[in-house]
């Protein structure tokens, strides 16, 4: 779908003002003509002689303070003050870095108190000062104001009367909503921290670092009371406020990959990034004591507007991020719409919309509403770091599910070489205990079978018998007909042994022209009958040479029998045994079968017959 750009941006304008209707600010009510406030500036003390002339009235909602410089306010009354206004309070609200004591018309330094439900005296909370209006009466209240700032101004701000109760219950709101929005900033740097740690990712570092130095902003501007601290710590904000913003473009660009998409959208937020840090180490040195020059221009107002410019950059990056697919650059303009609709309420709504509206229609929106819209701007930086904390977490969790894949690639990957390796291993084994020539056993086999045989057949007490063949004028064969002819013998022999010999008997080809035949549970007529049958059958073969000649050839068989009553007999005396048999069938004219049974050497019949 393809989306119009006049409609696009008439649709935001709506979405816009729509915005600014539901967060219009109730203004500080206006000065009562019966209190003046004036003030002057570079006078250590207004009480010595000559001090306390030469007065400017206040004609702005804020005073400003130029750099390490001392201030006074005066508050007086033309005529008394009527009863229902000495009830009322009159509020000052300070920057960091300003310290405030009262005084008395005769000088005497007025303790200020925290709320205690009935106290008449200056009340401070927070960043915010409220003072009696029923001291007016006695004389002028005076308000010294000393800047600690080596190189911005500081501020205080004439928020106006209020009476007791809901001034406090504001301030304390702000407290309250100030220290909710810097536990949940500490634990999402804590929980990012430790992901950071885990994972050995810098973006989960540089973001636990950004929610802490936010957090602390938050804590040092809004002046809340900490039990183990009792001077100013208003300098932290001065030094964590540049830091977090930093932090934030430099997560906006990483997070949103506007160097991918919105290259001018990067620059410019790396610009605002590098004038940040060059804040940052002005105010550092400054504060160590390096004797630079204040900046030439008002923090507080370049502070507003760069929120502005920043929110706009991101909201824009983001915007652009997601429309090209990156999923993470939707969470980014979520996340900072609550921060830019709060600038353009501050911005725009209410020096501009608000009395405009106000004195033309006479539009003032219920107080109801008012109270709800206006929370604590603390709570409008909130939504980032819970999104971070929820795309970090995302990031986290697609990291494991690739980590898992992976594992289970890996492990496939190992059981897939296990089992080749197996298959190997089994080739190779079988490679090893099989002759390559034949598919018959080899010594090594034979050798290991005929152990466990015997073993088997000590235990059972059943006849084990061995036969040992050798082909009968085996080099004659190759001189004769050549190698490959004598190759083709002997695979002839192994293929009628293993068409001979019964399933349980065990052929293996023991040497050049040698064979085995292993015959578990067998006797000596039944050891007759197989290798009878065996010898006749190889006689009876009919093997053509390369030549294409035929030729025939016989064997000779010695068999031995294990003893398994005799403790003694091994092995070895059992191959002795069969190889004695073999020789003395090559003795007695070769092809035919010799056994050996105990001690004595047992020849065939004459009249043994093959069935």
């Amino acid at each position: 779908m393809v989306l119009h750009p006049f409609r696009n941006s008439t649709i935001f304008a709506i979405l816009v003002v729509f915005l600014c209707l539901l967060t219009g600010q109730v203004h500080a009510q206006s000065v009562t003509g019966a209190v003046s406030f004036t003030y002057r500036c570079q006078v250590a003390n207004v009480f010595q002689p000559g001090g306390n002339a030469g007065w400017s009235a206040m004609t702005e909602a804020a005073l400003f303070i130029p750099p390490k410089t001392r201030c006074w306010i005066r508050l007086s009354v033309q005529q008394p003050l009527p009863q229902a206004q000495l009830a009322d309070y009159y509020i000052f609200q300070r920057s960091p870095l300003i310290d405030i004591v009262l005084f008395d018309a005769q000088g005497g330094e007025i303790v200020k108190a925290s709320h205690d439900g009935s106290s008449r005296n200056a009340i401070e909370i927070g960043r915010r000062l409220m003072l009696p209006l029923t001291r007016l009466n006695d004389g002028p209240l005076y308000v010294r104001i000393d800047s600690s700032n080596p190189t911005f101004q500081e501020r205080v701000v004439n928020k106006g009367f209020s009476s007791l109760a809901p001034g406090v219950k504001a301030q304390q709101g702000i407290l309250i909503t100030t220290i909710f929005a810097a536990i949940v900033l500490l634990t999402s740097a804590m929980f990012t921290a430790a992901f950071g740690v885990a994972l050995r990712d810098l973006g989960f570092g540089i973001f636990s670092l950004y929610t802490f130095a936010l957090a602390v902003t938050l804590v040092a501007w809004d002046q809340v009371s900490l039990p183990l601290i009792g001077i100013n710590y208003g300098w932290i904000w001065q030094l964590s406020n540049p830091i977090s913003i930093s932090m934030l473009c430099w997560l906006a660009i990483r997070f949103g990959k506007f160097h991918l998409h919105s290259l001018w959208i990067s620059r410019a937020l790396i610009v605002v990034m590098a004038f940040n840090l060059m804040l940052f180490f002005w105010a550092l040195l400054s504060l160590v004591g390096v004797p630079l020059m204040p900046m030439p221009f008002e923090r507080f107002e370049f502070e507003n507007w760069q929120d502005v410019v920043m929110d706009v950059l991101i909201l824009l990056g983001g915007w652009r991020g997601y429309r090209r697919g990156e999923q993470d650059c939707l969470m980014l303009v979520l996340s900072l719409t609550p921060s830019l609709v709060s600038d353009v309420v501050n911005r725009f709504w209410d020096p501009l919309m608000a009395p405009l509206l106000h004195d033309t229609l006479g539009l003032v929106l219920p107080e109801w509403l008012n109270s709800t819209i206006h929370f604590n701007g603390s709570l409008s930086w909130m939504s980032l770091p819970l999104v971070f904390c929820f795309v970090l977490a995302r990031r986290s969790m697609l990291l494991h599910m690739t980590l898992l894949d992976e594992r289970k690639r890996l492990e496939d990957r190992v059981l897939h070489r296990t089992h080749e390796l197996h298959v190997a291993n089994k080739e190779l084994e079988l490679l090893a205990t099989t002759d390559s020539l034949t598919g018959l056993g080899n010594r090594r086999s034979m050798l290991d079978w005929i152990r466990h045989e015997i073993e088997r057949s000590a235990r059972s007490h059943k006849p084990l018998a061995l036969c040992m063949i050798d082909v009968d004028h085996f080099k004659k064969i190759n001189d004769t007909h050549g190698h490959l002819s004598g190759d083709r013998a002997i695979i002839a022999i192994a293929r009628t042994c293993n068409e001979t010999i019964r399933k349980i008997d065990m052929a293996a080809r023991f040497g050049g022209e040698e064979f085995v035949i292993l015959m578990p549970e067998t006797d000596l007529n039944e050891a007759r009958f197989a290798t009878e049958r065996l010898r006749a059958a190889i006689e009876a073969l009919s093997i053509f040479s390369e030549s294409h000649q035929p030729f025939s050839m016989t064997i000779s068989i010695g068999v031995a029998f294990f003893d398994n009553h005799c403790a003694d007999d091994t092995m070895t005396k059992l191959l002795n045994r069969a190889d004695k048999a073999l020789y003395q069938a090559k003795v007695a004219g070769r092809n035919q079968v010799v056994f050996h049974d105990g001690d004595a050497i047992v020849t065939p019949a004459e009249e043994f017959v093959v069935f």
